[in-house]
């Protein structure tokens, strides 16, 4: 038996197996045909199916990995730069109260007040010596006797250390690592508990630990 299929013609074919002649229509090896087509088919269909679906994922992680922003290390200075007062008068640029970094010493002074006149006698002076907040200082001229001259005021590290029972917000805040909050907590615990018996009761403040404390209690009284 012959079949014809749009020009593909197939014949009945004859097997021998195991000694026996067995007959294959011509219309099965057609179905033969058909199906294995169709299971080329569907295997190269899943087989494109799941490259594409890896290709995606590959590109899809690479995606997120290439906008994922990696965390930048950020330093921060804990260190607070606490600045202090200082009157200056006598032979300088600009007389008056000027503002310089703590432990600045009188050359620093002289800086910020804008230098020395060319009438300024330094032959009493110490440039190298070192300032505390609320210093009175005069550079003589020439011809002043050291009678004219004004002392310098320097006020006892006692006064000069902030007292944590009549201190107010904008004092407190003067207090190495001591901001605001802190300050509103301190004011806070004092109106509620009563004056602090001793400095170290501050650490009763929340927000003030040891850490905290042991920077600031060497500039604090009761």
């Amino acid at each position: 038996m012959k079949f014809n299929f749009i020009g593909l013609k197939i014949k009945d074919k004859r097997i021998r197996l195991f000694g026996k002649v067995y007959t294959i229509p011509a219309l099965w090896q057609f179905v033969l045909i058909i199906v294995a087509g169709l299971s080329c088919v569907i295997i190269g269909l899943i087989i494109n199916s799941e490259h594409t679906t890896r290709t995606q994922k590959s590109v899809s992680t690479h995606a997120v990995l290439s906008n994922t922003a990696t965390p930048e290390k950020i330093e921060i200075d804990n260190s607070v730069k606490k600045h202090i007062l200082i009157h200056i008068s006598g032979a300088v640029a600009k007389p008056g109260l000027v503002s310089v970094e703590e432990n600045a010493r009188l050359a620093d002074v002289i800086d910020a007040a804008g230098g020395l006149l060319n009438d300024c006698d330094l032959t009493s002076v110490n440039l190298a010596s070192f300032v505390t907040d609320g210093s009175k200082i005069y550079i003589p001229r020439i011809g002043e006797t050291p009678l004219c001259i004004p002392p310098v005021q320097t006020p006892s590290k006692e006064a000069l250390k902030i007292n944590i029972n009549t201190a107010e917000l904008t004092q407190l805040t003067k207090l190495s690592g001591i901001g605001e909050s802190t300050a509103k907590k301190i004011i806070a615990y004092r109106e509620e508990h009563g004056n602090f018996k001793k400095i170290e009761d501050l650490l009763l403040v929340s927000g003030i630990g040891k850490a905290k404390f042991n920077i600031i209690k060497n500039d604090i009284c009761v």
